[in-house]
């Protein structure tokens, strides 16, 4: 079997067909890499968005907390204020 010889004018052709390939690769890697970009940008907006509510309900939890702590301390302190009178009532009885 001969061999075909590659003149000028094929190895030019055949160049030139790879070229388009690159070319065509080339604009779909850009176009995917756009699209991705867009899609990071879309999905970190909505991220920060998610964690900024997050954080607005973890302050509104944080205050009721609080607002409950300071509840129970001050129920906490009745009682004991009760509980040290009933003492004492029973102290002077005896």
């Amino acid at each position: 079997m001969e061999r075909t010889k590659w003149t000028d004018d094929m190895l030019d052709e055949r160049l030139a067909t790879v070229d388009k390939q690159f070319a065509k690769l080339s604009g779909e890697i850009a176009s995917l890499r756009k699209e991705m970009l867009e899609g990071f940008a879309g999905l970190r907006a909505e991220m920060q968005a998610g964690f900024a509510a997050l954080r607005a309900e973890m302050a509104a939890d944080r205050a009721q907390v609080s607002a409950l702590h300071r509840q129970l301390n001050t129920m906490m302190g009745t009682a004991l204020v009760a509980a040290l009178g009933l003492l004492g009532v029973l102290v002077a009885k005896l």
